[in-house]
């Protein structure tokens, strides 16, 4: 496998964030289907080391009180007319910010031009701060940011197709995800449509690197992305998750342990993934079901 291929795919996939993923669907045109809520993992890598994050701008608003955000037995967070409760094991609180507009001229260029959004930021998150810093989901206007960012109507028709089709995650070279990330979708696992009131989406495992890299939990992350409101709204989750089976860092393998991974990376891959697939999602931290449960509830009111 070529190394300096993998980088190249990488560094186009920084396009991904915005724009195109770097594959969509199979070559039979996504056709072979799942059922909604069907554990499958998608094993085909395409690049992978450390993620780049670039930086956002901050936000400069602290919304006003929240609405009511429905009948729920949880802990509540609302902004708007979008609320949705969470599990005390998946935050103590959230902050709700109101992210201001970016454009080309303060940003990396027109691909990271973004429109006014809502961030809700999970405090107290068991698994702490990541490189993005406090774990937070953010939701986008759709229809705003096909207007703010040139490349944004086709992501957005991409996670539209995708989650119209439902395409078995194995014919997958990657799923689309709108995140700021220089760097390629390395893995897929646990993969599952889901779908509740006016919310739709995809969630499932991954990691994004520019290198090979080992299945660990400092690059392990749950990501979550659809559209709520009958597609007004985009949704996009990327927290951090831990399973006590794997490694913490790359850097606790050796050498000798690294090499058959470097000599056959797919079959390393169908090995590591199986092993996250036959885990109780309860035995991650935090629980899956916990987030997947979260995410659902996300509504507009």
């Amino acid at each position: 496998m070529d190394r300096r291929r993998l980088l190249r795919v990488g560094m186009v996939c920084l396009a991904a964030v915005v724009g195109l993923a770097c594959s969509l669907v199979s070559a039979n045109g996504g056709q072979d289907e799942v059922p909604s809520a069907t554990l499958e993992s998608g094993i085909r890598p395409k690049a992978t080391s450390t993620v780049g994050v670039v930086p956002l701008a901050q936000p400069t608003a602290t919304p006003e009180a929240p609405v009511d955000a429905g009948s729920c037995s949880l802990p509540q967070a609302a902004y708007g007319d979008v609320g949705f409760c969470y599990d005390p094991g998946v935050a103590t609180s959230v902050e709700e910010l109101v992210l201001p507009a970016a454009d080309e001229e303060v940003t990396f260029g027109e691909f990271w031009s973004l429109p006014e959004r809502l961030q809700f930021g999970l405090q107290g998150y068991p698994r702490g701060m990541d490189r993005q810093g406090q774990p937070h989901m953010i939701i986008y206007p759709t229809e705003a940011l096909r207007a703010a960012n040139p490349q944004a109507a086709e992501m957005i028709d991409a996670i539209t197709r995708l989650l119209d089709t439902k395409p078995a995650p194995r014919t997958l070279d990657s799923i689309p995800v709108f995140l700021p990330v220089n760097a390629a979708q390395v893995y897929r696992a646990r993969v599952r449509y889901v779908q509740e009131g006016n919310a739709r989406g995809v969630a499932f495992l991954t990691a994004y690197a520019q290198d090979l890299t080992p299945v660990v939990n400092e690059s392990l992350f749950y990501i979550y992305e659809g559209f709520i409101g009958d597609g007004r709204q985009l949704v996009v989750a990327w927290l951090p998750v831990y399973h006590p089976s794997l490694r913490d860092t790359w850097a606790e393998y050796t050498q000798e342990e690294l090499a058959p991974l470097y000599d056959d990376y797919e079959a390393y891959l169908d090995e590591a993934l199986a092993n996250l697939e036959m885990q109780p999602a309860d035995s991650f931290i935090p629980d899956l079901d916990l987030l997947e449960a979260m995410m659902l509830s996300v509504q507009v009111r």
